[in-house]
């Protein structure tokens, strides 16, 4: 198969979210990495819908699992950019009423999902975050 590093960056070429899903389907996770995807991150969510419409939801997971590891922003909404690894964020603690100040952290470049069980270890100065099992 040929080099897709480059392919859809210029005018001549064009990346549909259909080539997502070919490059995937071929050389799953490899494929993906040919791809320049950082810039077109539109790509993904238009396959990662493709996928939920069919049915494909095992396929859908893992696109979405691809985009979290890479740091991509597959879903914008409201805040920042997911975090990805060796990066540094600041946060500004909060506080409700009478409650004690928290921080409200994004876990998903740990690649955790909703439901999961997180471990916290309390230490001088430093509060790690681990996913459980």
């Amino acid at each position: 198969m040929q080099d897709l590093s480059t392919y859809g960056e210029d005018s001549a070429t064009y990346l549909s979210a259909k080539d997502v899903l070919l490059a995937y389907t071929l050389r799953g996770v490899d494929g993906l990495n040919a791809l320049p995807l950082d810039k077109k991150a539109h790509l993904l969510r238009k396959a990662i819908a493709f996928c939920r419409t069919e049915g494909n939801e095992q396929v859908a997971c893992a696109l979405v699992e691809y985009a979290n590891k890479k740091g991509l922003v597959v879903w914008p909404g409201r805040g920042r950019n997911i975090p990805t690894e060796g990066s540094t964020r600041s946060y500004k603690a909060q506080q409700l009423k009478s409650g004690d100040p928290f921080v409200r952290v994004s876990v998903s470049a740990l690649g955790i999902r909703k439901g999961q069980a997180v471990t916290v270890r309390f230490g001088a100065g430093v509060i790690e975050l681990s996913a459980s099992g």
